[in-house]
Order: C-alpha cells, then sequence, then structure tokens
C-alpha cells in the first residue's frame, strides 16, 4: 500500500533553530484537548502527552489544557510540559467528562454526564482565553474535532492565530447527535490545517462533512520501548495459565474493541487441541461479558484479565505474548497492533479501518475478514504453528513500525506543519 507519508517526515527542530528569529523564545503551542494522561503512569491517551514532549524538545513550548478531573492538579508539569486543567463544574469531584480514556467513550458508558458538556464547552473557551491573555498563544492544535476543533477553531479565527485540528477517530465515528455534521463542518472551515490519522479517517470526514476538504494524513505513532521495561517478564510468564503458546488481547475491554471475539477464537483454538491461554490487558464495561462468556465456552480458566496497567507497563505484559489478536470492529489508526509489532510480536487482526494500513497482509502481520471468528482462530493457528512465519511477521511488523508509526516520527510531521503556518 503507498505510504502518504513519505517525504513528509522534517528534521526535528532544535531551540533557537524554530520558525522565530535566532535566539528568540519558543513559539507557544496550545494543545486544546478533552483527554490526556493525569500522571507518567496514566493510560488515557498516552500519545497527547508524549507528542507534546517531543515537540518540546523540537523548538516548540507546549501547553495541554484539559478538563479538570476529580482527583488531579489544576496546575503542573509532566515531562517537562506545562499542563492546565480548567474547571467547570461546582464541584470538582463531579467533574468526570475527562475520565475513562477521554469524553466521548465516557458519555457512552455515563448518559447523566451530557448534562455537564455545556458547562465543560463554556469552561473550555474560558480558560482558552484566559491562557492566551497569559501566555499569548502562537498556534492553536486542537485535539478531536469535537467539541476542540470547533471552540478552538471560532477562538483562532477571531485572533488571527494558526489553527490544526486533529482527528483521531472517535470525534468522525462515535458523533451521531444532531448537528453532529454540522459541528464537524464547522471546524473544519476554522481550520489551517487538519490532520487525521489514517487514510481511511481521510475518507471517513470526506464522508461525515461532505465537502471537498484535503485533509493531511499524519499517523500518530507509539512510543518506541525501552528494553529495560520488559524486566521480569519471565515472572510474569510462569504467572499465566499453563499452556505452551499465549494470545493477547491489549486495550479497552469494551464490544467495539473485539474482546468476545477474543474469547470465540481462544476456545475455538483450544477445542481444537492447541495449547494456548489468553491474557487480556485492559479495563472496560464488558469485562462481566467476557468473563461469563469464557465460563459458558469452558475457558474461563485458561484465560487471565489483568485490568488496565500503566503506559511503561504495557511492553512488559506484551513482551510475553506469541501472537496479538485484534479484533476491533472499527479502529481509526490501531495503536495497539503498532505497540506490539515495534516489540516484534507478530499480529492478527481485523481488516477494518486504518488497521488495515498498519497490519500488511503477509508482510507486517496477518489480516482477517472483520467479524470472521473461526477465520481469526485460523490465522492465530497458522501463526503459532509455524515458527518461521512468526519470526518473519515478527521481523516485518517491527520494520513497518519503525518506518511510518513512531512518536518521534509524528512529532517531525507535526512541526513540520507548524512551521509551513508559522512562517507562512
Amino acid at each position: 500500500m503507498p505510504d502518504p507519508e513519505r517525504g513528509v517526515t522534517a528534521r526535528p527542530v532544535e531551540a533557537g533553530d524554530g520558525p522565530d528569529e535566532p535566539g528568540s523564545p519558543p513559539p507557544h503551542v496550545c494543545f486544546l484537548t478533552s483527554s490526556a494522561p493525569l500522571g507518567p503512569g496514566d493510560s488515557y491517551s498516552p500519545f497527547i502527552l508524549g507528542l507534546a514532549e517531543r515537540l518540546s524538545r523540537r523548538g516548540f513550548r507546549v501547553t495541554i489544557l484539559m478538563p479538570h478531573v476529580a482527583g488531579s492538579e489544576a496546575r503542573e508539569v509532566l515531562r517537562g510540559v506545562r499542563v492546565r486543567r480548567y474547571r467547570y463544574l461546582p464541584r470538582a469531584s463531579a467533574e468526570t467528562l475527562g475520565m475513562g480514556g477521554g469524553m466521548l467513550p465516557g458519555l457512552r458508558e455515563r448518559r447523566l454526564d451530557l448534562l455537564k458538556v455545556p458547562f465543560l464547552l463554556l469552561g473550555q473557551a474560558r480558560a482558552l482565553g484566559a491562557l492566551h491573555r497569559a501566555d499569548p498563544i502562537r498556534l492553536l492544535h486542537s485535539h478531536w474535532l469535537v467539541p476542540q476543533g470547533a471552540i478552538g477553531g471560532r477562538f483562532a479565527a477571531a485572533r488571527g492565530i494558526p489553527h490544526v485540528a486533529t482527528a483521531h477517530g472517535s470525534d468522525l465515528l462515535g458523533l451521531r447527535f444532531p448537528g453532529a455534521a454540522a459541528a464537524l463542518r464547522y471546524a473544519a472551515r476554522t481550520s489551517d490545517r487538519i490532520t487525521v490519522n489514517s487514510v481511511a479517517m481521510k475518507e471517513v470526514l470526506r464522508s461525515r462533512i461532505e465537502e471537498e476538504g484535503e485533509a493531511r494524513v499524519v499517523r500518530i505513532g507509539a512510543r518506541t520501548p525501552d528494553p529495560a521495561s520488559i524486566h521480569g517478564n519471565l515472572e510474569l510468564r510462569a504467572s499465566l495459565p499453563r499452556a505452551e503458546h499465549v494470545l493477547g488481547f491489549v486495550g479497552r475491554v469494551v464490544e467495539e474493541k473485539g474482546i468476545l471475539e477474543f474469547v470465540e477464537a481462544l476456545a475455538a483454538l483450544r477445542e481444537e487441541g492447541e495449547s494456548v491461554s489468553g491474557l487480556v490487558v485492559g479495563g472496560g464495561g464488558a469485562e462481566a461479558e467476557a468473563r461469563r462468556l469464557a465460563g459458558e465456552l469452558g475457558v474461563a480458566g485458561a484465560i487471565r484479565f489483568v485490568g488496565a496497567v500503566p503506559p511503561g507497563r504495557v511492553p512488559l505484559h506484551m513482551s510475553v505474548i506469541d501472537v496479538l489478536a485484534v479484533p476491533s470492529h472499527y479502529e481509526a489508526q490501531g495503536l495497539v497492533a503498532i505497540e506490539a509489532m515495534l516489540l516484534g510480536v507478530p499480529v492478527v487482526a481485523f481488516e477494518t479501518g486504518g488497521l488495515g494500513e498498519v497490519v500488511v497482509d503477509g508482510e507486517s502481520g496477518l489480516a482477517v475478514e472483520p467479524g470472521d471468528v473461526p477465520g481469526l482462530a485460523s490465522a492465530v493457528r497458522r501463526v503459532l504453528g509455524d515458527g518461521a512465519l512468526r519470526r518473519r511477521l515478527a521481523r516485518g511488523g517491527r520494520r513497518r513500525a519503525l518506518e511510518a508509526f513512531t512518536l518521534d516520527g509524528a512529532a517531525d510531521r507535526f512541526a513540520a506543519v507548524y512551521r509551513e503556518l508559522l512562517e507562512g
């Protein structure tokens, strides 16, 4: 598949070598977002903090502006990045819209939180204005087109500030309320650059806004793992249900991520005599249903659910997996698959959305028709039973991930976009 990112990667920008005159302070970039890690060990939207950290090393001074979450600090510095969290309700304990993996997934699980959204929008606009008055923003980068892209677009247009808006997937796939398409179109019209994380999302954006706008594909990569992060994997492997192989599932344990299909595929493999156990890393609302299904299919004792783990612990759990299954119903990009590929773990995935650009069948993994559980089990069996294939997919997957899907590469590409606008 052609790679639309080739030729876009720019050299890193050093301090004093950015868009301003030599010796001038780095331009202030604001990340306007509804979700970002609450600390170094938080597992939700870690790419936001990782990207900000890397852009700060490329000649930009980044502030993350996000909703306050109960128990979090209003002001702090995380890995050298300034974070500001704005209040939007009288009681801090009621501020839950940034919890649970982001605003949109949280709203699906906590419907009453919809009543809080107007207050968040007002708080976001006020906080953005206050930040700009205290420390003038040179470029605004809105993460998720709704609501941030729309709020940020209005703010930036009124002040003549360059505006970049990034669609991460849930804003395009999960917004079906009346007026969602109009909000997306407004965000698109008030953005100097729109970026999406896959070619698939570019097509979805075009179909949703029904306009011929040109979005740029800037893939949000994963952090290249530190070898020290997998220390202790032998002990973890020994603690799992006894079997020759481990089939892994990593991510939110919700139906749309394919947790039930994972359990069904594991049961099919064991019924056919494969010595394989399951490791589920992540938390979510479908865990009880997945456990119930595992009991019905007779594999409850063959699966270990470890819950959500900090980002720094994900490589440790990935490293004990022989094959990662990604049976998502739809993925904007598929960061979990990328993380596994960087560790040299073979991936078998449903070929849906951006996953088809990450997992190239027979080269960087095996791709299966979406929803085909027997096909998923068959592909896993192929990889487990063929050591040469397993090694080839591991090498190909790591090569593919390093070429196109690292956070450092994403930071280089966004730095190039910023320079285009600031030098424009």
